[in-house]
């Protein structure tokens, strides 16, 4: 029997080396670590940065994954929600790390994908700044993946970016990172639950630590991520 349609998508979006420049960035983790002043990092306390990162990454952008799902590519709808994005991304390190990302992930979906729909791929090129959770929700619609994968997978790209920048910082070994990584992945669930019933004006930033570090990273003297 043939694999569903949209599980292979979903294989393909989820691939490490699917270029969406996911690799340059580290969520805010690269800040967090270079605070540590080369002292040992406690791992109990690494793990409690992960957990913030995926709570940041639901009560954030779980909002716009939803609101953008449903907006069955419409160009005015999205871009309004675009702008909102901007607005709501104080954070400039954040911001254009996910314009960067955003405008990657448009450009390579709709080379890509030749199925997604026209009008799709109009809107996502056209938007004003191209946030990832704007246009990573659109797509997935566009490609018939279910508001419930979406969301999951998105939540998923979010644990393995972190933990990808964990083991290039060298904080956390390869094998330990996927069992962290194992842990993060249980918890996905829980926390799209947990923002089922969220709105657009529910947007917000549930551990601003990790928000403040981040912003930081562009005036560390040397660095391996963008952010």
């Amino acid at each position: 029997m043939d694999p569903p349609k949209d599980l292979l998508a979903v294989l393909q979006i989820c691939d490490s080396v699917f270029p969406v420049g996911g690799f340059s960035h580290s969520l805010g983790l690269e800040a967090c670590v270079k605070y540590q002043n080369g002292k040992q990092i406690d791992k109990n306390e690494l793990y409690s940065t992960f957990v913030c990162i995926m709570e940041n990454a639901g009560s954030f952008g779980i909002p716009f994954i939803k609101a953008s799902h449903g907006s069955n590519g419409n160009l005015e709808e999205l871009s309004k929600l675009d702008e909102y994005c901007e607005a709501c991304t104080s954070n400039h390190v954040a911001k254009r790390a996910s314009t960067k990302q955003g405008t990657s992930l448009a450009e390579i979906i709709c080379a890509v994908f030749g199925d997604l729909p026209f009008h799709y791929k109009t809107s996502l090129v056209n938007l004003p700044h191209c946030h990832f959770p704007v246009v990573f929700g659109s797509a997935m619609a566009g490609l018939e993946i279910s508001l419930e994968t979406s969301e999951t997978t998105f939540l998923f790209s979010m644990a393995r970016t972190a933990i990808a920048s964990a083991v290039r910082l060298d904080v956390i070994g390869a094998v330990e990172g996927q069992k962290i990584q194992r842990s993060l992945q249980n918890m996905i669930p829980d926390i799209i639950q947990r923002y089922e019933e969220t709105t657009l004006d529910d947007v917000s930033i549930k551990f601003p630590p990790i928000d403040i570090m981040q912003n930081t990273q562009d005036t560390f003297f040397y660095k391996l991520f963008c952010s």
